[in-house]
């Protein structure tokens, strides 16, 4: 029988389309699907269906299991937003059941459509005129978790069935029982609540919460929830239970709750999350008179707790005493530990921290509410994080700990918004806050350095960075900021680039970070290496804006505090010493921190030399390290050990640890800056090459170029000149030459000077570090050179170390020769065939008998 008739006027053509819900069905397209997953489509799919076409798929897997069905392809004619052909979903098998949706091009089926039991009905229609590609389908099927129970572990959360990743099902009915130990009391805290209402007149629950508080024959019922539910309930007695009822149609997300234990009714708790809101009864209405609350915040021993407070009013203390309505926060766990503070309106309180991994907050009222007039609500909330001692956590602007007056920018923006006015002040430059800092109009062509500057106060160190975007709702005023950069200073005055080891950033003198690509999202990003600063900006380098041209940002930083002990900073530029001594009664553990020097192309680094050393090998070391570097050099014993030249650019950290023991333990370490010039610092771990500058093209006058080479201890460093090409001598004097010393330092022993236009011999160093100059006067130039330098390591008694086309035997004898004693060594050396081999003595110590 028809059930419905639809009249569609088109231009000289009248269509009757039948659009009814018959079980008729053409022959040959009825299916029923039995597997847990499976496949169908559309007669002729991929090509176009048939027309005047109907088919059924009734999908039926196991009992206990819903299914979650997917279309992947999906074609169907429509006609002015209306379903001409179209394809109907019913929660069962029968045409009588839920309808799901009805789908078209007009109305596109979302990405999963679940069943609320086994069963799943699929009805294709297609009309007389046109036809198209059609569907494929596909579904699964999943166990039912089912839902309900007796709780008695604390703590927890409870969810509606599927939440979050499906809508509940229909027809489904889930109690819970909550019970807690005797003298303790129930909280709940809701964190999502969608469950299908309908209002009129008057709003009516077919799908509902429902709480009862109390013992199993004398329960009082709380209330019935659909529309809104409070943020926070806690029970009077230590018992509750729950119930969550669907009918027959309709669906929405759902809720989630956690539960946990308060020690008084109606309000309180005990948290040991790493965060969460303590808000007063009845939030967001106003806290009753004669309230007493007790929340008891426990994190993991080695973290420590902070507790902000967003709102705060009508807690009046009368006085700065706060005797009548007061907030008490104790460190610990109980109401006779440490007082932290005592807090009302007349004594609002600050960010609070705890010192240990425990704490205690007990607000009392006593106040009449008919006696405050001053406040129209009365009601506080606060936030509190757990925060770890290791350096990855925040550093405080989120939750406060980092105070308004630290934060500083290049400009703010004030927004007119009717007859006031709101400040877009670097105040609110902090994620996750209600507004943002966005700074002065910038043009649209060209963006003002602007920056975000946040003073630490101590030395920190900073390990990570995430920003986020703003939108002010109601306004145009919103945006992101989609790169920017860093700099930091310890004193104010000289601000330092932030550089990694990446070669963009050596290049641009910055490294430049991506930020964020929409207005919500929080985009995190790690410093490798880290900074350890006292203050640091952020300087936005590209932004999105819309409609106005303002750079907004809201931020956080990670990181922890950094102790330099009985260290210090030291400033290379100044030429000074660290000297350090032990200690017979305490051990002593330091730091000192270099002040990076800007990026100059005179290419700056620092020399270390140690003047004194005693630090024996069993009881401590000595580490020197760049920061943006992995290399760690690591001594101890007592000799003076040699250190690699550092670049001045990077942060350069000395560390000291030693146990307690002689006081004459301990060094002295010199260093001093210099300029390579267009020389480098280089690592000597495989072999490499270094040319004249402009080479094979003539240098220029007056240059001066320093390369330090350095290897691992007990390594030499070789240097083999493959071209040469200098100013000839002005008789015995060198006027542009090249020159080798022996170690890192200037002045050290001068091993060879060359000039001309003769090939070099190859140079052997006797130790780990190399010192090469080139240097150019103003008169007549050359080529230049080109050099191969490489690893020369002692291999024993007749060993060849190379095996290219020239290479060194190095002959020593590995034990002292005793009188009588005889010893014979021999050298093999192998060359290409029709090459003659020749040998050039480079040391030789033999006794002659």
């Amino acid at each position: 029988m028809l059930s419905n008739w639809i009249n569609v006027s088109l231009p000289l053509t009248i269509l009757l389309i039948f659009c009814g819900t018959s079980e008729t069905t053409r022959q040959g397209c009825k299916f029923t699907l039995t597997q847990n997953r499976g496949t169908f489509q559309t007669p002729n799919f991929p090509e176009k269906y048939p027309n005047g076409v109907q088919c059924i798929w009734n999908i039926k897997v196991q009992v206990g299991r819903f299914v979650l069905l997917s279309f992947d392809t999906f074609v169907l004619e429509s006609f002015n937003g209306k379903c001409i052909d179209m394809v109907e979903v019913k929660d069962g098998s029968k045409s009588t059941d839920q309808l799901l949706g009805t789908f078209c091009n007009a109305s596109l089926p979302p990405k999963v459509i679940t069943s609320s039991s086994n069963n799943l009905r699929i009805w294709f229609f297609s009309d007389m005129t046109d036809a198209y590609r059609g569907f494929n389908a596909s579904y699964i099927s999943q166990w039912e978790k089912g839902c309900g129970g007796s709780v008695t572990d604390f703590p927890g959360r409870i969810s509606s069935p599927r939440y979050p990743d499906y809508p509940y099902p229909n027809s489904m009915l889930c109690d819970w029982t909550i019970s807690a130990p005797r003298n303790k009391f129930i909280r709940l805290e809701v964190y999502d609540f969608k469950v299908e209402f309908r209002c009129g007149g008057k709003c009516a629950c077919p799908d509902r919460l429902q709480l009862w508080d109390g013992p199993e024959f004398n329960e009082t019922e709380l209330g019935s929830f659909c529309v809104t539910i409070l943020k926070v309930i806690v029970s009077k007695t230590n018992r509750m239970r729950l119930r969550f009822a669907t009918n027959e149609e309709g669906r929405f997300e759902g809720f989630r709750l956690s539960y946990t234990t308060s020690v008084t009714p109606s309000c309180g708790g005990d948290f040991t999350g790493k965060s969460g809101s303590i808000i007063s009864p009845n939030y967001p209405r106003s806290f009753p008179s004669f309230s007493d609350c007790v929340w008891r915040v426990k994190a993991p021993i080695g973290r420590y707790i902070s507790l902000r407070f967003q709102e705060f009013t009508g807690i009046n203390g009368t006085n700065s005493k706060c005797l009548v309505d007061s907030i008490e926060i104790r460190e610990g766990h109980s109401n006779e530990a440490p007082l932290i503070g005592r807090y009302c309106i007349q004594n609002i309180p600050p960010v609070i921290v705890s010192k240990g991994h425990k704490m205690y907050i007990y607000f009392k009222s006593r106040s009449h509410e008919f006696k405050v007039t001053a406040q129209k609500l009365r009601r506080f909330k606060a936030l509190f994080l757990t925060h770890t001692t290791e350096c990855n956590e925040t550093i405080g602007l989120e939750d406060g700990r980092v105070k308004n007056s630290q934060l500083s920018a290049s400009s703010y923006y004030t927004l007119q918004l009717g007859r006031g006015q709101l400040h877009l002040s670097p105040w609110h430059g902090r994620v996750g806050n209600a507004y943002s800092w966005c700074s002065q109009a910038q043009t649209p062509n060209r963006m003002i350095d602007e920056y975000l500057q946040v003073d630490l106060l101590k030395l920190t160190d900073i390990t990570a960075i995430a920003t986020q975007g703003y939108r002010l709702l109601g306004t145009a005023y919103m945006g992101y900021v989609s790169n920017y950069r860093l700099q930091y200073t310890y004193d104010g005055s000289h601000w330092i680039p932030y550089m990694n080891n990446i070669k963009n950033s050596t290049r641009r003198g910055y490294t430049e970070f991506r930020g964020n690509s929409n207005l919500t999202d929080i985009k995190k990003n790690l410093l490798k290496p880290s900074i350890v600063t006292r203050r640091i900006r952020i300087f936005p380098t590209g932004y999105q804006s819309f409609r106005v041209h303002h750079v907004c940002l809201r931020a956080e930083l990670y990181g922890c505090r950094y102790n330099l002990a009985c260290g210090s900073i030291i400033t290379p530029a100044k030429q000074s010493k660290i000297s350090v001594r032990g200690s017979d009664r305490q051990t002593k553990e330091c730091t000192w921190l270099s002040i990076p020097s800007q990026p100059s192309p005179q290419n700056e680094v620092i020399t270390f030399h140690f003047t004194y050393f005693d630090v024996p090998c069993k009881h401590g070391h000595v580490i020197l390290l760049a920061r943006d570097d992995t290399q760690i050099q690591k001594f101890c014993g007592a000799d003076p050990p040699q250190v690699s030249s550092l670049p001045a650019t990077s942060q350069i950290m000395v560390k000291l640890k030693l146990t307690k023991g002689a006081a004459v333990w301990g060094f002295d370490l010199k260093y001093r800056t210099e300029y390579l010039g267009c020389g480098e610092i280089i690592r000597v771990i495989e072999s490499g090459t270094v040319t004249s500058p402009n080479y094979p093209l003539s240098y220029d006058n007056d240059q001066t170029c320093t390369w330090l080479f350095s290897a691992e201890p007990g390594s030499k460093i070789t240097l083999r000149f493959l071209k040469f090409d200098l100013q000839p001598a002005n008789g015995s004097e060198c006027l542009d030459f090249v020159q080798i010393q022996e170690g890192r330092l200037n002045p050290t022993t001068v091993l060879k000077k060359f000039c001309g236009n003769s090939v070099p011999i190859q140079v052997v160093s006797t130790s780990n570090h190399l010192r090469f100059t080139f240097h150019s006067d103003n008169t007549t130039n050359g080529k230049g050179f080109f050099l191969e330098y490489g690893l020369y390591l002692p291999t024993g008694n007749g060993s060849l170390s190379s095996q290219d086309q020239s290479g060194q035997i190095d002959i020593a004898l590995a034990e002292t020769p005793t009188e009588g004693s005889q010893h014979s060594c021999v050298g093999h050396t192998s060359g290409v065939q029709a090459f003659l081999i020749s040998l050039s003595f480079l040391y030789l110590s033999i006794e002659i008998l």
